[in-house]
Parts: structure tokens; sequence; C-alpha cells
């Protein structure tokens, strides 16, 4: 801002997954709906345009873009799937034994597209949390916000701790 461009440190994804997986992640959800005590996935659009999910980020800024209501949750995430990084082979192995017909070399929004086409957006996210995935992850970086990550959290029990925020 004022014209003056931050340096954006580049950083390690493998350290971020560890990070993710030892620490609890305080994120934000932007919406239209007031009162919100508890997200559940089955009060999440299965239609939304970015697949089903409930949605949050790190950066309170950008959850505003989504709704003027900002509530502040803890993500307990176990172990997730890059947007644009491709999925982990140990689980395209495990996919491979249901559904022999699987593309080789997905990236995570691919397999995704692909669950949504063959089991539909609400059960293909099922069967992601059955092995072992309850989340998307997208890592936006740039030169005024610095590292912003966006979540699609499949599995609403690693959501806790839901306070809605003053405005």
């Amino acid at each position: 801002r004022n014209g003056i461009r931050r340096n954006i440190m580049s950083f390690d994804i493998n350290k971020w997954k560890k990070f993710l997986n030892e620490n609890k992640v305080k994120a934000y959800h932007g919406s239209k709906t007031k009162g919100i005590k508890k997200f559940l996935l089955n009060k999440a659009d299965p239609t939304s345009h970015s697949g089903f999910g409930l949605f949050f980020t790190d950066n309170e800024s950008a959850a505003d873009h989504y709704g003027r209501n900002i509530y502040q949750g803890s993500l307990d995430l176990k172990s997730g799937i890059g947007w644009n990084e491709a999925v982990p082979q140990d689980l395209l192995n495990k996919i491979k034994q249901d559904y022999s017909d699987l593309p080789e070399n997905l990236k995570g929004e691919e397999l995704m597209e692909w669950l949504k086409t063959k089991l539909g957006a609400v059960e293909g996210a099922k069967y992601l949390v059955e092995k072992g995935i309850d989340h998307y992850y997208h890592i936006v970086e740039n030169s005024y916000d610095g590292k912003i990550t966006y979540y699609k959290v499949l599995d609403d029990s690693v959501i806790n701790n839901v306070e809605e925020m003053s405005k």
C-alpha cells in the first residue's frame, strides 16, 4: 500500500503441512447469516460453485468478502489436500482400490471434480472423510496481504469454539 511492496518470503509446503498437523488453526468465516452457533455440513450448499464444504480462511479481511457476519473458530485439521497440488499417491492408491477408473496424477481440484461427477458433491466429500481427508486448502500469496490460506472443511467435527465477532 502507498506504493510499497512487501517482500514475500517463500515458504516450505511440507513445513506448512507439519504445522497444520500439530496445531489448531484460528480461522474466520464470513456469512450473510447472523447467529450461527455451530457449523454443520448438512447446512452447506451442495451446489456451491466452489464445491461442497464449509469455507474458512486465516484472514479476517478475506472472510469479510463473503458476508458481513464474521465468525471465528478453531480448526483441528488432521489431513488435507492442496487445491493446486498433486494429490498424494497413497491417497490415489486407496481410491483406486474402490474406483479403478480414477485418472492418474490428479491435483486436489481435479480430484474434487472427479468425485463430484462420480459420487455427487456430498457423497464425494463423505468418501474423502472416510479416507482420512478432512479439508482442502488453497494458499494464495500477494504483495499486499502476504499469505492467505483458504480452507474447505469436509468434516464439521474439526470446527470448534465458534464465536460471532462484533462489527
